[in-house]
């Protein structure tokens, strides 16, 4: 099973003009044909990802969850999907400098910051490149903050990434 194995994204293609699908997957930074083993799971997920009929959508199947893409080109269609966490991230795990949660949680009159929770209403956005852990940051958030008041957390995203 897929599952088992470490890598980040799969790259499904539709069959080409011999009548084989050709679906790859990357593996510690490298894109490379997926194994003969995991060709007919990798076909199950291609197909159900057409069955979507989204551009951009999220999909499960087992234990994994992913992010998926599909896009159209002249040969046909290729699907992209980027393994997803099944654990909400930790903010002390994310590598941020020391202070900066507390900051966000406590406020910092000195720097014009009001603290999150004495907000009753607001929007935090956050805004970055591909890939830059945007959605990472707003789970840990959300999880740290969820920890420390019994309030309903809301998050809007399309796809949605991380299950709160």
């Amino acid at each position: 099973m897929l599952a088992n194995e470490k890598f980040t994204d799969l790259y499904l293609n539709a069959k080409e003009n011999d009548g084989q699908g050709r679906h790859y997957w990357k593996m510690d930074g490298n894109v490379m044909l997926l194994p003969d083993a995991y060709q007919g799971e990798a076909e199950y997920l291609y197909q159900a990802s057409i069955l979507i009929g989204r551009p951009v959508f999220c999909i499960s199947h087992g234990v994994l969850r992913y992010r998926g893409q599909m896009l159209e080109h002249l040969s046909g269609r290729t699907v992209v999907l980027r393994r997803l966490s099944t654990d909400l991230p930790r903010w002390q795990d994310l590598g941020f400098p020391p202070g900066v949660l507390t900051t966000l949680i406590n406020g910092n009159s000195t720097l014009g910051i009001k603290s999150l929770l004495e907000n009753k209403a607001g929007l935090v956005l956050v805004s970055g490149e591909t890939d830059a852990g945007k959605s990472t940051t707003l789970a840990a958030l959300m999880r740290e903050l969820l920890l420390l008041k019994p309030w309903v957390g809301v998050t809007i995203e399309d796809p949605a990434e991380y299950q709160l």
